[in-house]
Order: structure tokens, then sequence, then C-alpha cells
């Protein structure tokens, strides 16, 4: 975030303070042409490809526990419209479950998280999605050791 500070030569009876701060940040919030990153939301996306549509899951094991290991079972539900997402997990947090919005972009599928659940908005992607050879993969799923790795899912 910048801070833009103006100073105007004005006779101080003319504007009060707050006013002056109220100039200076009406004049921050204008868009600077060429460097406006458009928001995913508002981004125009076209139905999803019918390559994508279908359920689809996977099981991700994230870590060792003392009682065994954490996993994070996923399961993609693709309209033509959007991609529902729902998880179960075993000594793992249930997050970010909801809908999603999907950009395709140089066929890959980005979800962007669109639901009401509190600290799962990004303006990046929170998944990707991929077709190969008539299979979909996903990035993005469990923990450190795989969330880099594009995982095969199994249609339900």
């Amino acid at each position: 975030m910048s801070l833009l500070l103006f100073l105007t030569a004005c006779d101080p009876s003319e504007r009060s303070f707050s006013e002056q701060i109220k100039v200076i940040h009406d004049q921050s919030e204008q868009p600077i042409e060429g460097n406006v990153e458009p928001d995913t939301k508002e981004k125009v996306t076209h139905p999803i490809a019918e390559k994508y549509i279908g359920t689809f899951s996977v099981g991700v094991e994230t870590e060792a526990t003392t009682t065994g290991m954490a996993s994070i079972e996923y399961t993609f539900t693709i309209t033509n419209e959007y991609v529902q997402l729902e998880t179960n997990t075993y000594h793992e947090p249930i997050r970010c479950n909801g809908k999603y919005t999907a950009v395709e972009k140089e066929n890959i599928l980005e979800l962007y998280y669109t639901g009401d659940e509190e600290f799962c908005e990004t303006e990046s992607p929170m998944f990707f999605l991929k077709e190969k050879r008539g299979k979909l993969y996903a990035q993005g799923l469990g923990g450190e050791g795989t969330y880099h790795d594009w995982i095969k899912l199994e249609r339900k």
C-alpha cells in the first residue's frame, strides 16, 4: 500500500484539515491507467468447459500425528457456472468449504473462493485444475509436502 501526499498552496481558511484529508483520500482512490489489477470477483467468466464438469475427489495425507496420519479428502463438484468444494478431514481443520469461481487461463482452471467463510477469500487462486488425456488433476491440495504437486482426482 502506498500513501500519496499532495500539498496545495491555498489560504488556510479555504479548506479545513478534514476537507484536505478527504481530497487526498478521494484522489488516491482514483485508478491509475495501466496499473489496475482486475478483481477476480468482477472477472467475466464464461461457462466452465465440459472437460471439467462432474464430481471428483481425492484423499491427501498431510502429516504424521501421535494417533495416525492426518489427512484431507477433497470433493470438487463442478458445474457450468461454479465449483463447490467439500472436505472431510482427520486431524486437520475444515477450512474454505463452499463455492468457488472458476477462471480458465492457458488450459488451467483457477479456483477463487467466493463463499462466506472468514479468512478464505484471497486475490490469488486457492486451487488449480487441469485436464490431461481425459484425467483431471489438482494443485493446491494438502500441506507443504503436496501443495505444489499435480494430484490426480477420481471421478465419482
